[in-house]
């Protein structure tokens, strides 16, 4: 039962985001672009933080399950930002082939969603080991970090020109 609560989070404070995003936007307070990048800073950087102290409680000789939860529950209720950001950026950048490109985007994706625990298998040899998961958790909080710098720098919530379907020739 504990392990569904930062997914009921997530279900959740994705209503909140969605619809804090889609006021900014349609309220004309934020540019489409500048309200995805927003949105995923806020969708990575808090959980960054989070997983970062869940690497930090048992170095401080904490043992406290009740913070780890709601270090986790942070993580991935707050995660919920994210689908604002740059999930919903394929319908902003080409209307037309958003399906393509999510495609594309979620293949990416599960490779490092396979990828992730089979070198986490590698990082941690003793489950017990507190220093062996905070490698983990700062590795994941590096991660969301890099992935947030990269989409604020090149995103864009601007129509592609090559999403005209003029542009396509059938052969």
């Amino acid at each position: 039962m504990l392990a569904g609560v930062p997914y009921l989070v997530l279900w959740m404070m994705s209503f909140v985001f969605s619809s804090l995003t889609d006021c900014a936007i349609t309220l004309k307070h934020l540019k489409v672009g500048l309200a995805r990048k927003t949105a995923t800073t806020i969708g990575f950087a808090i959980p960054a933080a989070a997983l970062f102290g869940l690497g930090l409680i048992n170095s401080f000789e904490f043992d406290d399950w009740e913070l780890t939860v709601v270090l986790l529950v942070i993580a991935i209720g707050i995660n919920a930002s994210a689908y604002c950001g740059y999930h919903v950026n394929h319908m902003d950048l080409s209307p037309n082939h958003a399906g393509t490109l999510m495609g594309i985007a979620n293949s990416a994706s599960n490779f490092f969603a396979v990828f992730a625990p089979l070198l986490q298998q590698f990082i941690v040899t003793d489950h017990r080991n507190p220093h062996q998961w905070a490698i983990v958790f700062y590795t994941s909080s590096g991660v969301y970090i890099v992935g947030n710098l990269v989409y604020v720098l090149f995103g864009s919530g601007e129509a592609q020109t090559w999403d005209e379907l003029s542009s396509c020739k059938v052969i």
